[in-house]
């Protein structure tokens, strides 16, 4: 009779699967059922277009809503802050003049100009002047020594004056090459900054060449178009 009683006994014993469960763990589970289903309608407009999808309505819960709101306020966050890093002009050092030395107005606009610049360069009193060019020069920066390199000489010639320089000086142009304090001081301001640190001469020279090679070509190129908006304007 005993044995017979033990196994009875055991078949009655409760499983964990069907323990009851707690009233208070039901409802709990009820109302996340219940929400579940009731904010399923839910429905969010995305603020950015990834890839080729379309900028549509993505039905969601409360909870997944929220998320992807979430996601975007961080996505605008880093937008703000990838707009505010690339204003920066790469500056590397904190000594940056406010102001151009007074003998210097940039840019320049006749072959005077840059002939006097030169003097001006080699001028023995001048030295102290001159290196705060060159930090003046450098934290005009760019995202490479090429674009560096641009925007220095940007900066220094109106577009007009490069016209009439090259490197070598050929077809009656004013030699770059021959310039040996400008070259050396634009050297320098490249240099200077961190993104063109480790930048030889022969890599500076070859963007210096390269930009007033250039310079007829944009120019010409914005001939064109100045010339093409007139005819339109005259259509109209």
């Amino acid at each position: 009779m005993e044995s017979d009683w033990l196994p009875s006994h055991s078949s009655h014993q409760s499983t964990p699967s069907s323990r009851p469960v707690p009233s208070n763990q039901f409802s709990l589970s009820a109302q996340r059922s219940h929400l579940s289903s009731k904010n399923a309608t839910e429905l969010f407009k995305p603020s950015f277009r990834v890839g080729q999808s379309e900028m549509e309505h993505i039905p969601c819960s409360v909870a997944e809503r929220y998320m992807l709101q979430l996601l975007e306020y961080q996505k605008q966050q880093l937008n703000k802050l990838m707009a505010m890093v690339s204003s920066l002009p790469g500056r590397t050092t904190n000594e940056c003049p406010a102001e151009l030395p007074e003998d210097i107005q940039f840019p320049f606009a006749s072959i005077d100009d840059v002939q006097n610049f030169e003097d001006w360069l080699k001028a023995p009193h001048n030295r102290s002047q001159r290196k705060n060019l060159i930090t003046f020069l450098a934290c005009i920066g760019g995202k490479d020594t090429k674009w560096l390199t641009w925007n220095i000489l940007s900066h220094i010639y109106a577009k007009h004056l490069a016209l009439q320089i090259c490197w070598k000086g050929t077809t009656g142009k004013l030699s770059f090459k021959q310039m040996e304090a400008t070259a050396t001081m634009i050297r320098c301001a490249v240099r200077k900054n961190h993104v063109a640190k480790q930048a030889t001469d022969v890599d500076i020279d070859k963007h210096i060449m390269k930009w007033f090679h250039l310079g007829s070509d944009n120019t010409r190129r914005g001939s064109r178009q100045s010339r093409a908006q007139v005819r339109i304007k005259g259509i109209k």
